[in-house]
């Protein structure tokens, strides 16, 4: 786990997963084993990150997301699961972004 890294009460880390420096991860997320986190990177709550996932720098993955085993996510891909930012009508659920096995994600 790098300096300046949070991992929020709740955050469930798997073995030999590996924080960089400036890392967030909140509360209720899942991050099974072998998962890699680049510096700067956030993780919203209630997220689920498969075995052997690699998340490069700067990146953002939002509340409700689940990733699969195997995903490598380029630097600064930001991934928005509420296109409403929360504004959504009250009840209705914000859904969440599925991203399946060994899928790949660079950066324009």
């Amino acid at each position: 786990m790098g300096s300046a890294t949070v991992v929020a009460a709740g955050a469930v880390l798997g073995e030999g997963s590996c924080l960089a420096d400036h890392v967030l991860v909140r509360e209720t997320t899942v991050l099974r084993e072998s998962v890699m986190i680049g510096p700067g990177g956030s993780v919203g709550r209630s997220t689920l990150i498969g075995t052997g996932t690699r998340i490069q720098n700067e990146c953002l993955v939002a509340p409700w997301t689940v990733i699969d085993e195997d995903v490598l996510v380029g630097g600064r891909v930001t991934f928005i699961g509420d296109p409403t930012m929360g504004r959504r009508p009250e009840g209705q659920p914000a859904g969440g972004i599925c991203v399946r096995r060994a899928a790949e994600f660079e950066p324009d």
